[in-house]
């Protein structure tokens, strides 16, 4: 008898990392889009019409789509390092106008940089995968609140949602929920998108702007918000670690150690090379899959220690977002 056999279906249940897997469907997405008859490609352009202005905040309701979609991925654009810094200075949180449940938590900030949401043009992954794909009804609002997080005044910019849309000759309604190849079966909107943003360093605010610095030679710990349910970490994005207004970094020497609070796991005794923990826009994983996705438990907190070692070099509006998915019904 396999001695693992309690192990072998949860690959069915989706909790493998997607970067890895090529361009296919998660299984409680594969679940969902075999409920209907059809499958079209599905592309909506939604733009931010930023105007340079500092701490600018804007909301842009995206028009009903006819037809339930399956939002997969995402791709950012009209931004570079004088304008958003390709994105990175750029925040976004969203939510349905059914719902109301937003994809990012809300502490520390409630954003996350635009890189950690889709990729960017002229990058070798222009299409960003999101941990989970996002059911969307027909008829139901999308809402992207879009906040200039810095003293960077970006202007106009945009985000492309991609996915498909799903169709029933006979216009039947979504089903509740549905059946998973392991036999489970899982409610519809019981696995949503989840963002987790660590603004790493001290804050401070100047008339309005806030500036986060990680000093040389200092350490730093921040912490996730506990969430209400259980949910499974995929991977990590980070904004400004690698590059900064078109200038490069070097994140080799800024050391990274996080542990799950609720267990007192540590996933090693020290900390390890940032570039190995954490993606960028600017590589080929923007946000750097795990070999396995980590199940943060109700009401557990992640702890992220960092450390700069990069000699006399300042680091500013460095931010880390633990990307995954919340597996709550709602």
């Amino acid at each position: 008898m396999w001695p693992f056999k309690d192990k072998v279906d949860e690959a069915d249940w989706g909790r493998w990392v997607t970067h890895y897997g090529g361009p296919r469907l998660s299984p409680y997405a594969q679940a969902i889009a075999n409920e209907y008859d059809h499958a079209v490609p599905f592309w909506r352009t939604v733009p931010f019409h930023l105007t340079g202005s500092s701490t600018e905040r804007r909301y842009v309701v995206s028009n009903p789509n006819q037809y339930d979609t399956l939002i997969i991925g995402a791709h950012i654009n009209g931004f570079d390092e004088n304008n958003g810094d390709s994105g990175q200075q750029v925040y976004l949180n969203v939510w349905d106008n059914r719902t109301k449940l937003p994809w990012v938590t809300p502490s520390p900030i409630g954003w996350a940089p635009l890189t950690a949401y889709g990729g960017v043009d002229l990058n070798a992954m222009p299409i960003l995968k999101l941990p989970e794909a996002y059911f969307l009804p027909r008829g139901v609002e999308l809402v992207q609140s879009i906040f200039n997080f810095t003293d960077i005044q970006a202007t106009n910019g945009s985000i492309t949602w991609v996915g498909v849309e799903l169709v029933n000759f006979d216009g039947r309604c979504a089903p509740l929920d549905v059946t998973l190849a392991n036999g489970h079966k899982v409610r519809i909107g019981a696995r949503q998108p989840l963002f987790m943003p660590l603004p790493l360093g001290r804050e401070t605010f100047s008339a309005g702007v806030v500036q986060l610095q990680i000093n040389a030679g200092s350490n730093y710990i921040q912490y996730t918000a506990p969430l209400d349910c259980d949910a499974e970490i995929h991977d990590v994005a980070s904004a400004d670690l690698f590059s900064q207004l078109g200038q490069t970094l070097d994140p080799d020497h800024l050391l990274i150690k996080i542990t799950d609070m609720g267990d007192r796991d540590m996933w090693r005794p020290d900390r390890a090379p940032s570039t190995g923990v954490v993606g960028d826009f600017t590589q080929i994983y923007p946000a750097l899959p795990f070999n396995k996705p980590y199940t943060l438990k109700k009401g557990h907190r992640l702890q992220v220690s960092v450390q700069n070692n990069i000699p006399s070099t300042a680091l500013t509006n460095v931010v880390a977002t633990i990307r995954g998915v919340r597996l709550c019904e709602y």
